[in-house]
């Protein structure tokens, strides 16, 4: 997005143009605060409102910059950056159709190659939001024609790869993006980033973006520990501060820190001479390449007494752990909801202890069903806890969200209901899912697979 604010302004404006470059250059707060000051005396100049709306748009005030994108768009129709922040800002409201017309409306009036290609890859990325993988890799692969080194271009190309498990190729595509406001690179010093080789040293994997992709990630942990060991060196993992007690206990010979999101570094000074470092998911390019890498075997461990104090408690009948929704707005929350109204076939299957996973208070969603929360558990702001409730559960049935990793790292049968507009591991068609042999599959058609489900658990549970 920050590329394609070409639009010239009405006049000689210096003040429009250095917005411009200022936004180019990352800080959307000094840009939008110029354009604002500019519009005061020129509320109709149309880059101006361009750049403003790009800018809230960055800051997640989306409706704010959808409006002002319209307007802009109203004033000049002919050009298409005003489209393409308009569509920028209709996607991310989930205005799918409207983000496609106007992606559609700015490539057709596009004059230079390089636009072209970035309006190929907006389109993208419309489809990969959708979870229409094949669909979106024909306008990536348009885009690259244009320009192939483009790094956010190359990143959907990955993502599409990745979708149709072309491990080998597909992980060097997505580290086009690492660095990149979609994927924060670290340094802690002046180490370079890990090359995959093992060394005689300290290397740092540090977690990046969900706590469920964190999850997910430490599947090859084992491995990484293991190659560092034979080196004769040695693997720290920084985590968010939520997987740390959980991590530590599942991988005893790693040095756990839980600072991922901390600004300064406090570790002991016998942590600080780090040899490398390397994201969660850029590791899975040496360790991830083909589908035999994937044991999908359990790789976390839940603290043993607690867990044993949640079996005790449910004895007597299967305990079924569920989550309902997942999300947020920004990555398709709206979607990925399965209200409890609708999982009456699945309560009268099988007499279990019901039991919900929802990280948010669930006390009033639950009033009227069968489903007991525990808010210790879920609620906590340390994984561990909730990591022995699952640990108890007999099967977890849950929307598209985070606790399903945890439940396939620890081994536990986990059926996972899939929106239309799910994400690249879950790919288009696939039923299972390599990180975790005990995960399962169930997608959204014309209607939630409610019943299926419901017979599947009557034959689970037989």
């Amino acid at each position: 997005m920050a590329q394609v604010i070409e639009l010239k302004p009405a006049g000689s404006s210096e003040t429009v143009s250095k917005a411009q470059s200022i936004y180019l250059s990352g800080d959307y707060a000094q840009a939008g605060a110029m354009a604002e000051m500019y519009l005061r005396e020129h509320p109709d100049d149309p880059q101006a409102l361009s750049i403003l709306a790009s800018c809230f748009k960055q800051a997640d005030r989306t409706v704010l910059a959808y409006h002002l994108a319209k307007a802009a768009t109203s004033m000049r129709p002919d050009r298409p950056e005003t489209w393409v922040v308009q569509g920028f800002a209709a996607q991310g409201l989930w205005r799918m159709d409207e983000a496609l017309d106007c992606y559609r409306k700015s490539l057709q009036r596009a004059s230079s190659n390089k636009q072209k290609g970035l309006y190929n890859n907006n389109i993208a990325s419309v489809y990969l939001d959708l979870g229409q993988f094949a669909k979106a890799e024909e306008y990536v692969d348009e885009s690259l024609k244009f320009d192939p080194e483009e790094k956010n271009t190359r990143h959907n190309k990955g993502l599409c790869l990745l979708a149709r498990r072309e491990w080998g190729e597909a992980w060097n595509w997505y580290s086009a993006s690492i660095g990149s406001s979609q994927r924060t690179e670290f340094r802690y010093g002046q180490e370079p980033r890990w090359d995959g080789k093992p060394f005689a040293g300290t290397l740092v994997v540090y977690g990046e973006q969900g706590l469920g992709d964190e999850v997910c990630a430490a599947s090859a942990v084992p491995d990484i520990a293991a190659a560092q060991k034979a080196a004769g060196g040695r693997l720290i993992l920084d985590v968010d501060y939520r997987l740390k007690n959980l991590f530590s206990r599942s991988f005893s010979d790693v040095t756990v820190h839980g600072t991922r999101w901390e600004k300064q570094l406090k570790w002991p000074e016998s942590d600080r001479n780090i040899g490398a470092s390397i994201a969660c998911f850029e590791v899975l390019k040496h360790f991830r390449t083909k589908a035999e890498d994937f044991p999908g075997t359990p790789y976390l461990k839940a603290c043993p007494d607690r867990t044993a104090m949640w079996k005790a408690l449910f004895k007597g009948k299967p305990t079924i752990g569920i989550a309902w929704t997942g999300g947020t707005w920004r990555n398709a929350g709206t979607f990925r909801q399965l209200p409890l109204t609708e999982w009456k076939p699945l309560f009268d299957a099988v007499d279990a202890n019901w039991v919900s996973l929802q990280y948010k208070d669930a006390s009033k969603d639950i009033e009227g069903t069968p489903v007991k929360q525990y808010p210790w558990a879920t609620l906590s702001k340390d994984y561990d806890d909730t990591a022995a409730l699952v640990a108890s559960c007999d099967l977890v049935i849950g929307m598209q969200t985070s606790v399903n990793h945890l439940a396939g790292a620890l081994g536990i049968p986990n059926w996972i209901i899939l929106p239309k507009t799910s994400q690249w591991r879950y790919g288009e068609t696939y039923d299972d899912l390599p990180w975790y042999s005990c995960s399962k599959l169930y997608r959204q058609g014309s209607s939630w697979p409610v019943q299926t489900i419901a017979n599947d658990l009557k034959a689970f549970f037989k």
